[in-house]
């Protein structure tokens, strides 16, 4: 779950220019030149564009604080977004969470505790420019930032993650918080993810009271924080639930959202997140 798909694999279609079979040299037409591909002319015209744009609107990366040169990936620059950290190594079967021996296959907290999910699959770790991508999309309405987001989860998780799904939810907002931000971050990533893999999308679960921001609170605070703060409706009883969420720390959110869902008759609960805190 924890596999990387990268560019220069042979399923990435990569080619080497064509060679002169006498002078192994590569032909002429192989080069950008008068006859180059569409993609060729998009990807200089692309340059241009993001040269024009860092000298008439510099901007500087969310994470480094360099002014952006390629815009590829919005708020933050290419050598800050290509650093993102995975997930690697020996990992809990359950939640992700690094593990201190390879021999290990399940962290303590997942022993420990009961489970109402099955397994959760995360993009990333939630540190340098995944992170400052999630704050800005959440905190300051930069919301097509969801679309790189979610193009981020399908590139570092398996697509079998995804596909296993009967109906893809999101983990809600109140209605107070929802109010004041105008959207939900994790509804607009889970969309994505819903019509990429042709996925039905339901907001099965609403979340009924406000409760303390979960990053301020102690572990065991967190869970009580959110004890019977959703409420969820029958449209997904039979089928198997992937929920959709951007952070995962302690997975007090994830199991609460997967114990709801299995009270109304979902028989299975997967989670897919785009970090993981470490």
């Amino acid at each position: 779950m924890n596999s990387i798909r990268t560019s220069n694999s042979p399923e990435s279609g990569v080619q080497c220019p064509e060679e002169n079979p006498e002078t192994g040299v590569p032909s002429p037409q192989s080069f950008d030149g008068p006859g180059r591909s569409p993609e060729s002319k998009s990807n200089t015209i692309k340059k241009i564009s993001d040269g024009l744009l860092s000298l008439l609107f510099p901007s500087a990366c969310a994470s480094c604080g360099r002014y952006i040169k390629d815009f590829k990936y919005h708020y933050v620059c290419v050598p800050c977004y290509e650093s993102i950290k995975r997930l690697e190594g020996a990992l809990c079967k359950t939640c992700m969470k690094p593990l201190d021996a390879g021999y290990l296959t399940e962290c303590g907290d997942c022993e420990r505790g009961e489970r109402y999910f099955t397994n959760i699959a995360a993009g990333g770790v939630y540190s340098g420019a995944l992170k400052e991508l999630i704050h800005l999309i959440k905190f300051y309405e930069r919301k097509k930032i969801a679309k790189l987001l979610a193009e981020f989860v399908i590139e570092n998780i398996m697509d079998c993650a995804i596909k296993w799904a009967d109906v893809i939810v999101p983990v809600p907002l109140s209605k107070k918080v929802l109010a004041g931000r105008g959207y939900n971050q994790t509804a607009l990533v889970a969309k994505i993810l819903a019509d990429k893999f042709n996925i039905p999308y339901v907001e099965a679960v609403k979340k009924v009271r406000d409760t303390e921001p979960q990053n301020k609170l102690e572990r065991k605070d967190r869970l009580k924080n959110l004890k019977g703060v959703f409420e969820e409706d029958s449209s997904v009883a039979g089928k198997k639930v992937l929920v959709v969420d951007d952070v995962y720390t302690t997975g007090a959110t994830m199991n609460e959202m997967a114990k709801t869902l299995k009270m109304a008759g979902a028989i299975e609960v997967r989670g897919i997140v785009v970090a993981r805190s470490v």
